[in-house]
């Protein structure tokens, strides 16, 4: 039996994941986001808004979403993960085409927010 790269990714994500979609260390502590990370700004209680730069990853296969390389058709899921807050689905496809159109053009770089309840390109 063959396994690819995205179940293989996908299988230790559903491993490193709590049952409420948080993740949590070998001993069960919830994770902290580290501030001094240089991707993005993670979200935190409270705060309401989240900002990365999705660039293209350096073999040219995927993307970058907050330093996780991470194929173009999973960005929501990773955005989710980063930021604690979902893509409602019409905007996320939105966001797929807009990755596949610059893939397409040869390079991806493209700067997202969420800000005030909106997410935004």
């Amino acid at each position: 039996m063959k396994i690819t790269r995205r179940q293989l990714r996908r299988i230790i994500k559903e491993v490193i994941e709590g049952p409420d979609g948080v993740w949590y260390d070998d001993y069960g502590n919830r994770l902290q986001p580290d501030e001094s990370a240089p991707w993005g700004t993670y979200a935190e209680q409270g705060d309401e808004s989240y900002s990365d730069v999705i660039i293209m990853s350096p073999n040219g296969d995927s993307v970058l979403v907050n330093g996780q390389e991470t194929y173009a058709q999973d960005v929501p899921s990773e955005l989710l993960l980063a930021s604690g807050f979902p893509l409602p689905p019409p905007v996320a496809s939105k966001l797929v085409r807009e990755i596949e159109q610059q893939f397409a053009a040869g390079y991806v770089e493209l700067g997202i927010e969420y800000n005030n309840g909106q997410w935004s390109w």
